[in-house]
């Protein structure tokens, strides 16, 4: 499986669309969870995405079942965020985990936080969702949100082995 911390992605030449950024909580198409604005680390602009990206989304949700929303956490993050995130996650690792080299902690941290030289979330090409049913109420999705690999054993992973019956996600999001 090819990992945000492969040397090869920075090497992959950016191409600037100069896209546009649009408000998320502006859609009707899902929710977004203000409470968020209230976490001091949280950039103002934590609800705006590339336009691409919102309307994928649009789109997505136009395809759940009846009575399930999108419930929007976080799109936009500054690199500076990016990258404070990152450097604690690599920290505690590295505490949780003294036996692994250094390519092995990169590797793992990236599972968890990008990397921020290759990071979707400062370019608004990231979001961070969930589930809600009619009343408004999350879902359980097998962990908490946010969660990593250490306090949902391993359940926050999009292929986690504690969800062997899960059919494996098709198509680009």
């Amino acid at each position: 499986m090819l990992t945000l911390a492969d040397p090869s992605l920075p090497a992959i030449p950016l191409a600037d669309q100069a896209e546009p950024f649009v408000d998320l909580a502006a859609y009707p198409d899902w929710a977004v969870d203000l409470s968020r604005s209230q976490i001091s680390s949280r950039s103002p602009h934590f609800l705006k995405a590339r336009r691409a990206v919102a309307e994928r989304l649009r789109d997505a949700a136009r395809r759940l079942p009846d009575g399930l929303r999108f419930y929007v956490k976080e799109a936009y993050r500054p690199l500076a965020r990016q990258q404070r995130s990152y450097d604690e996650h690599l920290a505690h690792l590295r505490s949780l985990r003294p036996e692994l080299d250094e390519a092995a902690l990169l590797r793992e941290a990236s599972l968890y936080v990008a990397p921020p030289a290759v990071a979707p979330h400062p370019t608004g090409a990231a979001l961070d969702v969930t589930l809600i049913d009619a009343s408004g109420a999350e879902l359980d999705m097998g962990c908490p949100f946010n969660a990593d690999s250490e306090a949902s054993d391993g359940a926050c992973y999009t292929d986690s082995p504690l969800f062997p019956n899960l059919p494996a996600p098709t198509g680009a999001f």
